[in-house]
């Protein structure tokens, strides 16, 4: 079976979730709390977290957290108690990465890249942006002016870019 509509349907259908693995409990909640906040790189990947980044905690700043990747340093919503020098994973779903002609000085997480692939999702473009070695995936509006090769950045918004203690 294509696994995929089966965590659609799972979240449409459902007022709790518990996602298992192994045999272990890997987090319960609501449909959206699941959606939202993924708690370990199986749920992201469960739900479609498909953008995941190893990385390191900088430093601390409320509900924020600065993590050093192989990239730049990123600033990451996270929920699960966090200390500097942890290992994390970065996780951002493809539909909320920003894809930009020209950057926003003002913006954190701002990275550039290239366009290396648009597939037509009717509404919507896959879009995935090769940034140094990774490559992010993103989703644009049919009507967005971006074609394969452009030079773009994506910004990835703090509040939806999660940080997850590493397993």
């Amino acid at each position: 079976a294509d696994g995929f509509h089966d965590q659609v349907e799972a979240l449409a259908m459902s007022d709790r979730i518990l996602v298992m693995q192994g045999g272990r409990e890997q987090q319960e909640g609501s449909p959206l709390e699941i959606y939202n906040n993924p708690q370990t790189q199986f749920v992201a990947g469960f739900i479609g977290a498909a953008n995941i980044l190893e990385g390191k905690v900088d430093s601390l700043q409320g509900q924020f957290a600065n993590v050093q990747t192989a990239h730049s340093t990123l600033t990451c919503a996270f929920s699960r108690s966090l200390s500097p020098g942890d290992r994390v994973l970065v996780a951002i779903k493809p539909e909320e990465v920003l894809v930009l002609k020209e950057p926003r000085g003002d913006s954190k997480n701002v990275l550039p890249g290239r366009v290396i692939s648009l597939s037509f999702l009717g509404e919507s473009l896959d879009c995935k942006v090769e940034v140094d070695s990774h490559r992010v995936r993103c989703k644009v509006r049919s009507g967005q002016n971006i074609n394969e090769g452009d030079q773009v950045f994506v910004l990835l918004p703090p509040e939806k870019t999660r940080a997850i203690p590493w397993a």
